[in-house]
């Protein structure tokens, strides 16, 4: 009878003896793994600012210590956000969800209420 385990080894038993023909440790080097996990905690996890409004999710994203792009008119109409409270997220990026380190570059796409 031939038995297979999977850190043991292969083992042929017999009926009076038992012989372990070998034995194979096998050590897996983490460095990769460490190095993303150690970016992951540096990095902060992107809110959803999507159908808030402007100023609020801009106080939202520097409060998490991204940086801001200029917004960009979700209509195509090239038009600046004066009064931020006036306008309101519909799409962000990047995606919220989105692990980025602090200092990053966000932008919302925004469309203003009385469109």
């Amino acid at each position: 009878m031939v038995m297979n385990s999977k850190n043991l080894g292969r083992l042929i038993v017999t009926l009076s003896t038992a012989v372990l023909i070998s034995q194979s440790v096998t050590t897996t080097t983490t460095a990769a793994t460490t190095t993303n996990e150690s970016n992951k905690a540096k990095c902060v996890v992107l809110k959803n600012v999507v159908r808030k409004n402007y100023q609020l999710a801009q106080d939202i994203w520097r409060n998490q210590g991204f940086v801001i792009n200029p917004a960009k008119d979700s209509l195509g109409l090239k038009r600046w956000p004066v009064i931020d409270s006036n306008w309101f997220v519909v799409s962000q990026y990047p995606k919220a969800g989105t692990c980025l380190r602090k200092g990053a570059s966000v932008t919302a796409s925004v469309r203003k209420y009385t469109d």
